[in-house]
């Protein structure tokens, strides 16, 4: 999608109304090179990287992925192999052994004689699953349905899935962190964020609720913060872990931003900085329907066109950093899948268009590529809906810098 509109150091897409503090300062440097334009060439054609299709997809629309991070503890039954989980409307939740995907991929014979992804695991609920996590432990699966139950699927007893949690509403967001331990938060339909303890045998009372002004639509957690965003314009909520019965503040974000937040990702922590009293700065980016993403807790914060063409804006369905160099993969319904260097403030890589939207793309834990569900995001109703184009899950290398611009 074309890029434009405020994208420049010089305030032109700065975000109002927020934090008077901004986090992470890009150096002297990186302002120059995104002044210059410099690692921008222009729009170019887009590259299509080897990508690899998953056997036996849902059968209805994606909602969410989950690579099993390599930081957390593999246990006998699974060890040394690389899971891939997506949720799905049609009430599945699936898990994938794609260890070694690389190489299936790889051009030649090498390749062909590669060992291939295979499903290793189905479970089946009555209502559409909305979201999926992995538990800190790596030995289970968790979930969130449209029914407001919250489910942990553990790999060695598939069949019995256990529930820890339940909302009034939809359970929109589901999301665990190494350093959080055996507590997992969730958000809602129901205009609350809680916290569970994953260690209690069956549902229990929550640890914390924080009741909000509005529907939870999306959330993201990194140790010891969380950003939320509501079915409000412009409104994100910025959540301490340590206290999360109450948001910290509110934050301002830019009026381009004219859809409520439809996604959002806080950056890796070794991308945010401290002030000098110790106090963390954060930066994250949130999307909205409009195709923009905003740039939160940069010098100046920013807003870039990121899913639209010169006829029309298409909605940013997901966001996900890499854990290693800070890159921002994004996908839309436009059917692109791109990554951006926010630091250098160029699109390093855009995808040709799956040919249907793109639900949603995650990055693997080490890196070397991603995966991504080409599949309806119901942006236009059921009317909009082509039953001859089915839903996918497909895994991609993820390609060197080609086909970039700069914001």
């Amino acid at each position: 999608g074309g890029l434009g509109g405020g994208g420049g150091l010089g305030g032109g897409g700065g975000l109002g109304g927020g934090d008077a503090t901004p986090p992470l300062a890009l150096g002297a440097t990186d302002a120059m090179r995104a002044l210059r334009g410099d690692g921008g060439a222009g729009a170019g054609t887009p590259t299509a990287p080897r990508t690899l299709a998953l056997p036996s997809p849902p059968e209805e629309s994606v909602s969410a992925l989950a690579f099993r991070s390599a930081a957390m503890p593999e246990p006998a039954s699974s060890a040394g192999r690389e899971l891939l989980a997506a949720s799905a409307w049609d009430g599945t939740t699936r898990v994938w052994d794609v260890t070694g995907w690389e190489e299936a991929v790889a051009p030649g014979s090498a390749g062909a004689a590669a060992r291939r992804p295979a499903l290793a695991h189905v479970y089946a609920a009555r209502v559409p699953a909305l979201c999926v996590a992995w538990a800190a432990d790596g030995a289970s699966v968790l979930g969130g349905g449209c029914d407001g139950s919250i489910t942990r699927t553990d790999l060695a007893a598939p069949s019995a899935a256990v529930e820890v949690g339940r909302h009034a509403g939809g359970v929109s967001c589901v999301h665990t962190d190494a350093r959080m331990g055996d507590v997992l938060l969730s958000g809602s339909w129901d205009g609350t964020l809680r916290s569970w303890d994953l260690r209690a045998p069956s549902a229990r009372a929550a640890l914390s609720t924080a009741t909000l002004a509005s529907r939870v639509l999306c959330a993201h957690a990194r140790w010891p913060y969380a950003v939320v965003g509501l079915a409000v314009r412009g409104s994100v909520l910025l959540f301490d872990l340590r206290r999360p019965d109450a948001p910290v503040r509110t934050e301002g974000i830019s009026e381009k931003m004219a859809e409520p937040p439809r996604c959002i990702a806080l950056a890796p922590v070794g991308a945010n900085a401290t002030d000098g009293d110790g106090a963390r700065k954060l930066t994250y980016c949130v999307a909205t329907s409009g195709g923009r993403v905003a740039v939160q807790g940069v010098t100046v914060p920013y807003t870039f066109r990121a899913h639209c063409s010169a006829e029309r804006a298409y909605a940013v369905n997901s966001l996900c950093f890499c854990a290693l160099d800070d890159a921002l993969l994004t996908c839309g319904s436009d059917g692109v899948v791109s990554i951006w260097n926010l630091r250098e403030r160029n699109r390093v890589f855009s995808m040709p268009s799956a040919g249907q939207a793109v639900a949603c793309a995650v990055f693997d834990g080490r890196g070397h590529g991603f995966a991504y569900a080409p599949s309806y995001d119901w942006a236009h109703g059921e009317e909009g809906a082509d039953p001859s184009k089915g839903p996918e899950v497909r895994l991609a290398h993820r390609p060197a810098a080609a086909n970039s611009k700069s914001l």
